[in-house]
Order: C-alpha cells, then sequence, then structure tokens
C-alpha cells in the first residue's frame, strides 16, 4: 500500500507538471472530460501505471536486450493515441521535474544526472523507429 501510495504521488506531480508544461496535452486522455479528473480513479489508475512502468524501466536498466522491444512496443501504442515524437521533451522535463520534487534534499547534481540519463533511455527507447 505504501508502495501505490509514492507511485500515486510522484505519478500526479508527473502529470500535474505536463499538464502546466503543455496545457493542450490534457485534451489526451480520456478522463480530461470529467470535473475533477484528479478524484477520479480512471486518473490515479493511469498515473500509478505510468509511474509503475517508469520504474520497473529503471529496475531493468542492465537488461536493455529485454527492455528496449517492451519500449519500443509501448511508444508504438501510445501513437494512436495521438502522443507526437514532440511529447516526448515534455515529459522528459515534467518527469525530471516529479522526481526532484518527490525526493527534496536527497536530488542531488549527480542524481539529476543519473535521472536525466534514465529518462532519456526510457524517451529514445519509446521513440526508436516508431515515428521515421
Amino acid at each position: 500500500m505504501c508502495k501505490e501510495v509514492g507511485m500515486k504521488n510522484v505519478g500526479d506531480a508527473l502529470f500535474q507538471e505536463i499538464f502546466k508544461q503543455a496545457p493542450e496535452a490534457l485534451g489526451l486522455f480520456s478522463f480530461s472530460q470529467m470535473e475533477n479528473y484528479r478524484e477520479s480513479e480512471e486518473y490515479f489508475s493511469h498515473v500509478i501505471k505510468v509511474a509503475s512502468t517508469v520504474g520497473k524501466a529503471v529496475d531493468n536498466l542492465e537488461n536493455l536486450e529485454e527492455l528496449l522491444p517492451i519500449l519500443k512496443q509501448l511508444g508504438k501504442d501510445h501513437i494512436p493515441k495521438g502522443v507526437g515524437k514532440e511529447h516526448y521533451p515534455v515529459v522528459t522535463a515534467a518527469l525530471l521535474s516529479a522526481v526532484k520534487e518527490n525526493n527534496g534534499a536527497e536530488y542531488t547534481p549527480a542524481v539529476h544526472k543519473a535521472w536525466k540519463i534514465v529518462v532519456q533511455a526510457v524517451a529514445d527507447g519509446m521513440i526508436s523507429d516508431n515515428y521515421e
């Protein structure tokens, strides 16, 4: 339960940062039509799923042979939902901001550098040849 709360907090911070940087991105999600979407089960289910997926990617960085096809498929699955290559820089910046916000003083320059590498690897894997 505690891990889910952490995922919920990080995921919510991520999506709120995405919507702050690119307000039009909210329209890509079905929950955008809800009056109080941040209180909906659909929203929190999605943010927990995304935060968990990022966590799994981080946990499997040493096993890129298995991780890369998963990321490539994940990117491919997002294309019909309206996610374009131009959205990835917004999401990577938002993810770095959410991680920083949720780690406070523990978010050192070295931690930032490591997360930046991880986030870019995930984005590159999702983009791969899906947008050529």
